[in-house]
Protein backbone atom coordinates (compact mmCIF):
# COMPACT_ATOMS: atom_id res chain seq x y z
CA UNK A 1 0.00 0.00 0.00
CA UNK A 2 1.40 3.16 -0.92
CA UNK A 3 2.05 5.49 1.69
CA UNK A 4 1.16 10.16 1.79
CA UNK A 5 3.41 12.02 3.45
CA UNK A 6 0.94 14.21 5.54
CA UNK A 7 3.13 16.74 6.04
CA UNK A 8 3.34 17.40 2.53
CA UNK A 9 0.17 18.84 2.56
CA UNK A 10 -0.83 22.46 3.26
CA UNK A 11 -3.58 24.75 3.72
CA UNK A 12 -4.56 27.03 1.61
CA UNK A 13 -6.92 29.39 0.32
CA UNK A 14 -10.74 28.67 2.04
CA UNK A 15 -12.65 27.42 -0.35
CA UNK A 16 -15.32 29.57 -2.22
CA UNK A 17 -18.76 27.49 -2.91
CA UNK A 18 -20.84 30.18 -4.19
CA UNK A 19 -17.80 30.35 -7.09
CA UNK A 20 -16.20 27.52 -7.41
CA UNK A 21 -19.24 25.03 -7.75
CA UNK A 22 -21.81 25.22 -10.40
CA UNK A 23 -25.11 24.66 -9.71
CA UNK A 24 -27.08 21.89 -10.62
CA UNK A 25 -30.31 23.62 -11.64
CA UNK A 26 -29.40 26.73 -14.24
CA UNK A 27 -31.76 29.47 -13.70
CA UNK A 28 -31.86 32.89 -12.29
CA UNK A 29 -33.56 34.10 -9.07
CA UNK A 30 -35.20 37.21 -8.46
CA UNK A 31 -33.97 37.77 -5.01
CA UNK A 32 -31.56 36.11 -2.56
CA UNK A 33 -31.02 37.39 0.91
CA UNK A 34 -31.23 37.26 4.49
CA UNK A 35 -34.67 38.20 6.64
CA UNK A 36 -34.97 39.48 10.38
CA UNK A 37 -30.98 40.38 10.30
CA UNK A 38 -30.54 42.14 13.90
CA UNK A 39 -28.61 45.28 13.16
CA UNK A 40 -28.17 48.92 15.07
CA UNK A 41 -29.60 51.71 12.96
CA UNK A 42 -28.66 55.66 13.81
CA UNK A 43 -31.60 57.81 13.74
CA UNK A 44 -32.05 61.52 14.59
CA UNK A 45 -34.58 62.35 16.81
CA UNK A 46 -36.61 65.68 16.82
CA UNK A 47 -33.84 67.45 18.37
CA UNK A 48 -31.42 66.01 15.24
CA UNK A 49 -29.27 64.15 17.94
CA UNK A 50 -28.58 60.48 16.31
CA UNK A 51 -29.63 57.73 18.73
CA UNK A 52 -28.96 53.66 18.20
CA UNK A 53 -31.88 51.63 17.96
CA UNK A 54 -32.24 47.93 17.25
CA UNK A 55 -33.73 47.24 13.73
CA UNK A 56 -34.51 44.06 12.36
CA UNK A 57 -33.33 43.99 8.62
CA UNK A 58 -34.55 42.15 5.57
CA UNK A 59 -31.11 42.01 2.98
CA UNK A 60 -31.57 40.88 -1.24
CA UNK A 61 -29.96 41.17 -3.55
CA UNK A 62 -30.86 38.91 -7.28
CA UNK A 63 -28.68 36.35 -8.55
CA UNK A 64 -28.71 36.96 -12.38
CA UNK A 65 -25.71 34.21 -13.34
CA UNK A 66 -27.65 31.18 -13.99
CA UNK A 67 -24.31 28.76 -13.11
CA UNK A 68 -23.30 30.61 -9.91
CA UNK A 69 -24.26 28.56 -6.70
CA UNK A 70 -25.19 31.29 -4.75
CA UNK A 71 -24.26 34.73 -2.88
CA UNK A 72 -22.20 35.84 -0.10
CA UNK A 73 -24.72 36.49 2.44
CA UNK A 74 -21.44 37.85 4.66
CA UNK A 75 -20.86 41.03 2.07
CA UNK A 76 -24.34 41.85 2.57
CA UNK A 77 -24.48 41.17 6.61
CA UNK A 78 -21.00 43.38 6.66
CA UNK A 79 -22.11 46.27 4.07
CA UNK A 80 -25.21 46.97 5.89
CA UNK A 81 -23.56 46.95 9.27
CA UNK A 82 -20.52 49.36 8.20
CA UNK A 83 -23.10 51.78 6.67
CA UNK A 84 -25.88 52.07 9.46
CA UNK A 85 -23.62 52.16 11.90
CA UNK A 86 -22.06 55.41 10.41
CA UNK A 87 -24.45 57.30 8.95
CA UNK A 88 -27.38 58.65 10.48
CA UNK A 89 -30.73 56.92 8.64
CA UNK A 90 -31.85 58.22 5.12
CA UNK A 91 -33.04 57.63 1.84
CA UNK A 92 -29.61 58.56 0.87
CA UNK A 93 -27.93 56.37 2.73
CA UNK A 94 -30.13 53.37 1.56
CA UNK A 95 -29.50 54.30 -2.07
CA UNK A 96 -25.46 54.61 -1.58
CA UNK A 97 -25.87 51.40 0.68
CA UNK A 98 -27.77 49.37 -1.99
CA UNK A 99 -25.06 50.01 -4.57
CA UNK A 100 -22.40 48.92 -2.09
CA UNK A 101 -24.18 45.71 -1.95
CA UNK A 102 -24.43 45.33 -5.88
CA UNK A 103 -20.89 46.16 -6.30
CA UNK A 104 -20.03 43.50 -3.59
CA UNK A 105 -21.85 40.97 -6.23
CA UNK A 106 -20.20 42.02 -9.51
CA UNK A 107 -21.11 39.57 -11.88
CA UNK A 108 -23.58 37.99 -9.61
CA UNK A 109 -25.94 40.41 -8.76
CA UNK A 110 -27.96 43.78 -10.62
CA UNK A 111 -30.62 44.51 -8.05
CA UNK A 112 -30.18 45.31 -4.22
CA UNK A 113 -33.48 45.73 -1.95
CA UNK A 114 -33.43 46.41 2.14
CA UNK A 115 -35.83 47.46 4.65
CA UNK A 116 -35.05 48.09 8.41
CA UNK A 117 -37.86 47.68 11.36
CA UNK A 118 -37.82 49.62 13.93
CA UNK A 119 -39.59 51.23 17.14
CA UNK A 120 -39.23 55.01 16.81
CA UNK A 121 -38.74 55.92 20.77
CA UNK A 122 -39.77 59.82 21.41
CA UNK A 123 -41.41 61.60 24.81
CA UNK A 124 -45.00 63.09 24.09
CA UNK A 125 -46.96 65.42 26.24
CA UNK A 126 -49.92 65.02 27.82
CA UNK A 127 -53.17 66.48 26.08
CA UNK A 128 -53.93 69.12 28.81
CA UNK A 129 -51.31 68.59 31.89
CA UNK A 130 -47.75 69.12 32.28
CA UNK A 131 -47.18 65.52 32.49
CA UNK A 132 -44.91 63.63 29.52
CA UNK A 133 -44.98 59.87 28.74
CA UNK A 134 -42.79 57.45 26.27
CA UNK A 135 -44.08 56.46 22.75
CA UNK A 136 -42.69 53.88 20.54
CA UNK A 137 -44.09 54.03 16.94
CA UNK A 138 -43.29 50.87 14.87
CA UNK A 139 -41.31 52.38 11.85
CA UNK A 140 -40.20 50.61 8.01
CA UNK A 141 -37.75 51.98 5.96
CA UNK A 142 -36.92 50.27 2.49
CA UNK A 143 -34.74 51.13 -0.79
CA UNK A 144 -34.82 49.27 -3.89
CA UNK A 145 -32.48 49.37 -7.31
CA UNK A 146 -34.01 46.84 -9.77
CA UNK A 147 -33.94 47.74 -13.92
CA UNK A 148 -32.21 51.11 -13.17
CA UNK A 149 -34.76 52.34 -11.46
CA UNK A 150 -35.19 53.25 -7.74
CA UNK A 151 -38.17 53.25 -5.24
CA UNK A 152 -37.53 54.44 -1.86
CA UNK A 153 -40.67 54.03 0.75
CA UNK A 154 -41.62 54.68 4.47
CA UNK A 155 -44.06 53.03 6.89
CA UNK A 156 -45.60 54.43 10.20
CA UNK A 157 -48.27 53.25 12.29
CA UNK A 158 -50.82 55.35 14.29
CA UNK A 159 -53.02 54.06 17.23
CA UNK A 160 -55.53 55.89 18.28
CA UNK A 161 -59.17 55.54 19.93
CA UNK A 162 -62.42 55.37 17.62
CA UNK A 163 -65.75 55.82 18.74
CA UNK A 164 -68.23 54.63 16.62
CA UNK A 165 -71.05 56.78 15.53
CA UNK A 166 -74.12 54.37 15.26
CA UNK A 167 -73.18 53.51 18.41
CA UNK A 168 -73.83 56.81 19.80
CA UNK A 169 -76.67 57.76 18.60
CA UNK A 170 -78.22 54.57 19.42
CA UNK A 171 -76.73 55.55 23.15
CA UNK A 172 -78.19 58.90 22.57
CA UNK A 173 -81.87 57.62 22.08
CA UNK A 174 -81.82 55.67 24.98
CA UNK A 175 -80.73 58.90 27.44
CA UNK A 176 -83.38 61.02 25.45
CA UNK A 177 -85.94 57.97 26.29
CA UNK A 178 -84.39 58.55 30.11
CA UNK A 179 -85.19 62.23 30.41
CA UNK A 180 -88.57 61.88 28.96
CA UNK A 181 -89.48 59.44 31.37
CA UNK A 182 -88.12 61.35 34.10
CA UNK A 183 -89.29 64.62 33.07
CA UNK A 184 -91.78 63.95 30.18
CA UNK A 185 -94.88 64.45 32.46
CA UNK A 186 -93.59 68.22 33.49
CA UNK A 187 -95.15 71.26 31.55
CA UNK A 188 -92.24 73.34 33.29
CA UNK A 189 -88.30 72.07 34.17
CA UNK A 190 -86.06 73.97 36.37
CA UNK A 191 -82.46 74.51 34.58
CA UNK A 192 -80.97 73.37 37.89
CA UNK A 193 -83.18 70.45 37.69
CA UNK A 194 -81.92 69.25 34.21
CA UNK A 195 -77.94 70.09 35.44
CA UNK A 196 -78.55 67.43 38.40
CA UNK A 197 -80.05 65.56 36.33
CA UNK A 198 -77.59 65.88 33.74
CA UNK A 199 -74.73 64.67 36.69
CA UNK A 200 -76.42 61.99 37.33
CA UNK A 201 -76.35 58.62 36.75
CA UNK A 202 -79.84 58.73 35.10
CA UNK A 203 -78.81 60.84 32.39
CA UNK A 204 -76.13 57.85 31.11
CA UNK A 205 -78.32 54.30 30.49
CA UNK A 206 -76.25 54.05 27.95
CA UNK A 207 -72.83 55.01 26.50
CA UNK A 208 -71.29 54.30 22.69
CA UNK A 209 -68.57 51.41 22.25
CA UNK A 210 -65.11 52.54 21.03
CA UNK A 211 -61.79 50.81 20.61
CA UNK A 212 -58.44 51.07 19.93
CA UNK A 213 -57.50 51.82 16.37
CA UNK A 214 -54.41 51.36 14.16
CA UNK A 215 -53.37 53.08 10.98
CA UNK A 216 -51.06 52.04 8.85
CA UNK A 217 -49.50 54.32 6.17
CA UNK A 218 -46.67 53.82 3.35
CA UNK A 219 -45.46 56.25 1.27
CA UNK A 220 -43.17 55.62 -1.66
CA UNK A 221 -40.63 58.11 -3.78
CA UNK A 222 -38.31 57.98 -6.19
CA UNK A 223 -35.97 60.03 -5.30
CA UNK A 224 -33.25 59.76 -2.16
CA UNK A 225 -33.66 63.34 -1.76
CA UNK A 226 -36.87 62.77 0.30
CA UNK A 227 -35.94 63.55 3.86
CA UNK A 228 -36.90 61.41 6.21
CA UNK A 229 -39.05 63.02 9.00
CA UNK A 230 -40.22 60.58 11.20
CA UNK A 231 -41.81 63.24 13.91
CA UNK A 232 -43.36 65.27 11.68
CA UNK A 233 -44.81 62.48 10.08
CA UNK A 234 -46.43 61.63 13.35
CA UNK A 235 -47.58 64.77 14.16
CA UNK A 236 -49.22 65.11 10.72
CA UNK A 237 -51.24 61.87 11.07
CA UNK A 238 -51.66 61.90 14.84
CA UNK A 239 -53.46 65.28 13.54
CA UNK A 240 -55.53 64.09 11.18
CA UNK A 241 -56.77 61.41 13.77
CA UNK A 242 -56.67 63.75 16.79
CA UNK A 243 -57.40 60.50 19.33
CA UNK A 244 -54.02 59.44 19.93
CA UNK A 245 -53.47 57.02 22.43
CA UNK A 246 -52.11 59.18 25.62
CA UNK A 247 -48.95 57.70 27.96
CA UNK A 248 -49.37 59.77 31.33
CA UNK A 249 -52.76 60.76 32.00
CA UNK A 250 -54.06 63.06 34.72
CA UNK A 251 -58.01 63.38 34.94
CA UNK A 252 -58.38 66.47 32.95
CA UNK A 253 -56.29 64.63 30.49
CA UNK A 254 -58.70 61.88 30.71
CA UNK A 255 -61.62 64.48 30.38
CA UNK A 256 -59.64 66.06 27.29
CA UNK A 257 -59.32 62.52 25.54
CA UNK A 258 -63.31 61.58 26.06
CA UNK A 259 -64.20 65.38 24.62
CA UNK A 260 -61.71 64.58 21.42
CA UNK A 261 -63.41 61.12 21.43
CA UNK A 262 -66.99 62.87 21.30
CA UNK A 263 -66.07 65.39 19.13
CA UNK A 264 -64.07 63.00 16.07
CA UNK A 265 -66.32 60.34 16.20
CA UNK A 266 -65.04 57.94 13.10
CA UNK A 267 -66.03 54.48 11.27
CA UNK A 268 -63.04 53.01 9.81
CA UNK A 269 -64.46 55.04 6.49
CA UNK A 270 -63.54 58.29 8.05
CA UNK A 271 -60.39 57.73 9.23
CA UNK A 272 -59.02 56.24 6.19
CA UNK A 273 -60.75 59.39 4.04
CA UNK A 274 -59.14 61.66 6.60
CA UNK A 275 -55.58 60.13 6.06
CA UNK A 276 -55.95 60.14 2.23
CA UNK A 277 -57.18 63.53 2.59
CA UNK A 278 -53.96 64.64 4.38
CA UNK A 279 -51.20 62.38 2.28
CA UNK A 280 -52.42 63.65 -0.77
CA UNK A 281 -52.08 67.42 0.22
CA UNK A 282 -48.73 67.15 1.44
CA UNK A 283 -47.16 64.29 -0.29
CA UNK A 284 -48.60 64.89 -4.23
CA UNK A 285 -45.76 63.24 -5.79
CA UNK A 286 -45.62 60.24 -3.69
CA UNK A 287 -47.21 56.80 -3.97
CA UNK A 288 -49.27 55.63 -0.92
CA UNK A 289 -51.15 52.62 0.58
CA UNK A 290 -53.28 53.16 3.63
CA UNK A 291 -54.86 50.78 5.74
CA UNK A 292 -56.76 51.76 9.06
CA UNK A 293 -58.11 48.70 11.27
CA UNK A 294 -60.66 48.92 13.97
CA UNK A 295 -60.33 46.51 16.61
CA UNK A 296 -63.96 46.06 17.57
CA UNK A 297 -65.38 46.31 20.78
CA UNK A 298 -68.98 45.26 19.40
CA UNK A 299 -67.47 42.05 17.41
CA UNK A 300 -65.25 39.72 17.37
CA UNK A 301 -63.59 40.87 14.18
CA UNK A 302 -62.37 43.94 12.76
CA UNK A 303 -63.36 46.82 10.89
CA UNK A 304 -61.27 47.47 7.87
CA UNK A 305 -60.62 50.37 4.96
CA UNK A 306 -58.23 50.68 2.82
CA UNK A 307 -56.72 53.64 0.19
CA UNK A 308 -54.53 53.89 -2.61
CA UNK A 309 -52.91 55.31 -5.38
CA UNK A 310 -51.33 51.96 -6.53
CA UNK A 311 -52.79 49.14 -7.98
CA UNK A 312 -52.73 47.03 -5.47
CA UNK A 313 -55.27 44.63 -3.42
CA UNK A 314 -56.17 44.78 -0.08
CA UNK A 315 -53.17 43.52 2.46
Amino acid sequence: MQETNIKSFTIGTKPDVAIESASHIKTELDWVGMTEVELPVLIQDQNKISRTLGAKANIFVNLIDPNAKGIHMSRLYLNACKTLTSQSLSFEVLDKLCLDLIESHTGLSDAAFIDLAFEYLTIRDALVSDKQGWRFYPIKVMAQLQNQKKLFGIELTVTYSSTCPCSAALARQLNTEEFMNDFGQRDLISVNAVKNWLLSPSSQKAVPHAQRSNAIVKLFFEDSSQAIEIIDLINLFEKALPTPVQAAVKREDEQEFARLNGNNMMFSEDACRRLKDIVSKNFSDAKYQIKVEHFESLHPHNATAYASNMESKPW
